[in-house]
C-alpha cells in the first residue's frame, strides 16, 4: 500500500494537478535558464507531496518522497523540461512542465509545484 501512495505521488508531481498553474505574472524560464538555475542544482519541492529532487547533467533525476528514494531521466523540450520516472504506473512516459521564477532561488512548476534552493 505504501508503494502504490509512492507511485501515486510521483505521478502527482510528475503530471501535475488540474487548477494548480502558475500565475501569469511570474517570468517563465528559459532553457538556458533552466540549465543554469535547475540542472545540476539540489532542490527542494512542495506540492501535493514534498521532498528534495535532483536533475544531474547527465540526463538522470533522484527525488525522495515521503523519505523513499527514486530515480528517473529528464531532457528539455524547448522551454520545457520534461521527466520520465524509471518505475511507477508512468514509467517510460515523458512528461513536460515549465517553471516560473518566484523570487531569487525560488520557483513554481506549471504543474503546481513550488522548488526552491
Amino acid at each position: 500500500m505504501f508503494k502504490r501512495f509512492i507511485v501515486v505521488a510521483a505521478v502527482a508531481m510528475t503530471v501535475g494537478l488540474a487548477g494548480q498553474i502558475a500565475p501569469a505574472s511570474a517570468e517563465e524560464l528559459t532553457a538556458t535558464q533552466i540549465k543554469t538555475e535547475i540542472i545540476g542544482k539540489p532542490l527542494n519541492y512542495n506540492g501535493a507531496f514534498s521532498g528534495k529532487i535532483s536533475y544531474h547533467r547527465n540526463g538522470k533525476l533522484d527525488y525522495t518522497a515521503k523519505g523513499k528514494k527514486f530515480s528517473g531521466e529528464w531532457r528539455l523540450k524547448k522551454n520545457k523540461l520534461c521527466t520520465k520516472l524509471s518505475s511507477g504506473i508512468r514509467n517510460h512516459t515523458w512528461n513536460c512542465f515549465t517553471f516560473s521564477r518566484q523570487g531569487k532561488g525560488r520557483y513554481r512548476t506549471s504543474l503546481g509545484y513550488k522548488v526552491w534552493r
